[in-house]
């Protein structure tokens, strides 16, 4: 079982470094407390152990992993701080507090908001304090409103998506990606160009993250889907998934920043503790894994970190050092039948540790997974023997229901294919995968009329159906594909694509090739095909047209520009946002014996925050994806 961060840009795999406190010390992130200091005896704890707790800080302190995990800036004018709304996003109508012109800030993560909107006005930064978010750039501003002073130093890993306009860079102001590259990018890093500009570096190159022009980027759709946990998913998978969860939940007003694998009650396997909060005196740790809560990701409990300093010493759990205003204390944190406990120890116990052999805990960053890599042996039926998962989704609970022993096999694609979450079409889309792609599927799953695959990095695929073989093992030849369904509605609609693609304009504005998406619930027999066509965003409109009689017949077409599309749950509606520039417009269009009509639901000026209907979006794919 994985667990996925999704949004309309795709598949995103777990990212970079960690900790870990498991026994195996030359693989965990405990360091030894003692690393510069004299391995002598000092004979008495009294004379040493002052400089095993933190030094005093500032309240208002961010915390060091915070510090890592964010960029450094400086305001040019005085900017508003807005609080958080419940979905994470900047409530604009409610200012908690102004940063002073010249003052430094920290900064977690940029955004745009609404999110999905294409043609953003404005990108805003998530204050590292915790408390909400600022405007970074305003295209209605002419001047500058912050300047970059320094990146982060740990990847920060935050999916965008670059807008039409925007060009991948090798490097800050220089030449183009020779590579072909997609618009789906995760931003690890920002740097600074030329005159102070400011650039998102990813994995494929650079881009400006605005200019005068617009914003480079926006904020997709984003979310967290799940496949179903079984005997022999590895603990690592689902302490990843974990994982994903706290920078999900980033979004959502919380920091989580780190995590340290440790064992807290001697089983032998080490729980997750993850970290978060902002600023030194608001460090909450929580623990995962002890029990079997973890499946449904419930935490076993959690403890404070504010203002201390944890170490490990041979017994299970940890120590916490505590100095609060000069308040100092020892407390032994561990696990005992499924519950956290705390015991504060009296100085005749501390004076009995053996602060020489004491190994400080250090957090890695959160957006880091491979401090994963000590569990990935370890499965849940080793670590859970006790849990019942009849419910996980193993075949047992679903007798027509073939679910194959795992195994490992390469596969070979026939076609584009879509990864979802689940062995199911209606399950969550994680990405796509091009024709020819070399697979590695574990596990296959038959329900009688369709066969799925489970990728070795996660995500499920569909193998075979009634009507065609999209994979083939990599062993055997491939069979020829011949379906009256294929050679019906898909190949027609194929060469609709095709000849519609052809258009000489499109030689000019490459970035706006058509795109394409099948409605499913259009009323017709067989899926609509809807395509988007258009040279700029205001030009954007949509034709329908539904495969009849050997051709593609065109039913109806609507105005596309600067709008996003929504299904509704029912037979031959969907919904229209349209905003732009403060105006926003939602519609309920409804196609019927081949009229489409609209009817209009909200509209409203000077608007903020722009409102997102309530369905699934419709998510456009480019010509060459249509198998």
């Amino acid at each position: 079982m994985k667990y996925y961060r999704t949004m309309c840009l795709g598949l995103l795999s777990g990212c970079l470094i960690a900790a870990g406190c498991s026994q195996k010390r030359e693989e965990s992130n405990i360091e030894s407390a003692n690393s510069d200091k004299s391995t002598e005896s000092t004979g008495t704890n009294a004379e040493g152990i002052e400089s095993y707790f933190p030094a005093g800080t500032a309240s208002d302190s961010c915390s060091q992993g915070i510090v890592n995990l964010s960029s450094l800036w400086r305001t040019d004018t005085d900017l508003s701080v807005y609080a958080n709304q419940e979905d994470g996003s900047p409530q604009t109508e409610q200012k908690t507090g102004v940063l002073k012109k010249d003052a430094e800030f920290r900064v977690t993560r940029v955004a745009t908001f609404p999110v999905g909107d294409s043609d953003p006005d404005r990108v805003y930064g998530q204050l590292a304090d915790g408390q909400g978010w600022t405007v970074l750039y305003n295209r209605q501003e002419e001047d500058s409103l912050a300047t970059l002073k320094e990146g982060s130093k740990w990847a920060q890993n935050i999916p965008t998506k670059l807008r039409a306009e925007s060009r991948l860079l090798v490097k800050p102001d220089g030449s183009p990606v020779k590579e072909k590259t997609t618009t789906d990018q995760i931003l690890t890093n920002l740097e600074t160009g030329a005159d102070d500009t400011i650039w998102a570096k990813t994995d494929d190159g650079y881009y400006r993250l605005y200019s005068e022009d617009g914003s480079g980027f926006f904020t997709p759709i984003d979310g967290v889907v799940e496949g179903q946990p079984n005997e022999d998913t590895s603990l690592s998978q689902i302490y990843a998934a974990q994982l994903l969860q706290g920078t999900f939940q980033n979004f959502n007003k919380e920091l989580c920043w780190g995590y340290v694998l440790c064992d807290l009650d001697g089983t032998g396997h080490p729980e997750l503790l993850i970290i978060n909060g902002g600023l030194e005196s608001d460090q909450t740790v929580g623990v995962y894994g002890a029990t079997d809560q973890l499946l449904s990701h419930k935490a076993d409990g959690t403890f404070t970190a504010s203002n201390s300093l944890l170490y490990q010493d041979a017994q299970p759990g940890l120590l916490r050092f505590t100095n609060r205003n000069d308040q100092k204390t020892v407390t032994r944190i561990s696990m005992e039948n499924g519950k956290l406990k705390e015991k504060e120890l009296d100085s005749g116990e501390v004076s009995k540790l053996d602060l020489q052999k004491l190994n400080k805990v250090t957090f890695g960053n959160i957006n880091d997974q491979k401090g994963l890599e000590a569990v990935k042996n370890l499965t849940l039926g080793e670590v859970f023997p006790n849990h019942d998962f009849s419910g996980n989704g193993n075949a047992e609970s679903k007798p027509d229901v073939k679910e194959m022993e795992p195994s490992s096999r390469i596969w070979g694609l026939q076609y584009d294919m879509v990864i979802r979450s689940d062995h199911d079409r209606k399950s969550g889309k994680l990405g796509t995968m091009p024709e020819g792609s070399q697979i590695t599927i574990t596990r296959e799953y038959d329900n009688g009329s369709e066969t799925w695959g489970l990728l070795e990095q996660g995500g499920w695929i569909c193998l075979k159906d009634a009507d065609m073989v999209y994979a083939i093992p990599a062993d055997e030849k491939s069979p020829v594909n011949e379906s009256p369904v294929e050679d019906s509605w898909r190949q027609i609609y194929r060469e609709t694509l095709t000849t519609i693609a052809s258009d000489p304009k499109y030689d000019s504005y490459s970035d706006y090739d058509p795109s394409w998406y099948l409605w499913s619930d259009s009323g017709y027999n067989v899926p609509m095909l809807v395509v988007k066509t258009g040279i700029c965003e205001a030009d954007y409109k949509l034709e329908f047209y539904i495969a009849s009689d050997g051709e593609a017949q065109k039913v109806a077409e609507t105005s596309a520009g600067h709008a996003t599309f929504y299904s509704t749950g029912m037979t031959g509606q969907f919904d229209r946002l349209m905003a732009h520039m403060g105006v926003e417009a939602i519609d309920r269009l409804t196609l019927s014996n081949g009229n489409l009509s609209s009817e209009q639901i909200s509209y409203r000026t000077d608007v903020l925050d722009y409102q997102t209907p309530a369905g699934t979006q419709w998510d456009f794919l480019p010509i060459h994806a249509f198998r």
